[in-house]
């Protein structure tokens, strides 16, 4: 029996798992956007249908994102401006909001949809949007890359299995 295909196909397909495992130890600024996002969790309980200003934060600089999002919990993010003396909404209301922002003012509400008191935990992140873009769109090319490698070692020791097994039928 030749194991030479399959001992490969496992090989690439550790290689992959390894390197999607880890990525958060090796890929440029991950701990840094990681801390932000620990640093900004909280929880919350929210009454039943009711909407609560969570958070506000202030932005001094052009070109700021932030990203906010649910861990936990039935609920929805609105982003709002209170740099004027009415809220404008920013976002609608979503379990993941993100947006870009001027200078000014922000709060961040969550929406509880249960007819039930939810408990519910949240983060967020305020960031420069252009090392953002770039980060995500970085992370999301990486995380392909190690998920071509793990599938496609998987493919090749599933094929090589298969080639085996018709293999030996075919010499009985």
């Amino acid at each position: 029996m030749n194991y030479k295909a399959i001992a490969i196909g496992i090989v690439i397909f550790l290689v992959g798992l390894v390197a999607s495992i880890t990525m958060p130890f090796y890929y440029p600024n991950y701990q840094e956007v990681n801390s932000v996002y620990a640093s900004h969790l909280s929880y919350v309980v929210i009454p039943a249908g009711a909407e609560k200003i969570v958070s506000n934060f202030t932005t001094n600089s052009t070109y700021n994102a932030v990203i906010a999002f649910i861990q936990s919990g039935t609920g929805n993010i609105t982003i709002f401006n209170i740099s004027s003396a009415d809220l404008k909404q920013i976002t609608t209301q979503s379990s993941l909001v993100s947006a870009e922002l001027t200078p000014g003012k922000y709060a961040i509400a969550i929406v509880n949809p249960q007819g039930i008191a939810q408990n519910i935990s949240y983060t967020y992140g305020v960031f420069n949007a252009n090392f953002l873009n770039s980060f995500y769109s970085g992370l999301g090319i990486l995380s392909t890359i190690t998920e071509i490698l793990t599938l496609g070692g998987i493919a090749i020791t599933i094929i090589a299995v298969i080639y085996e097994i018709i293999n030996r039928k075919r010499k009985k």
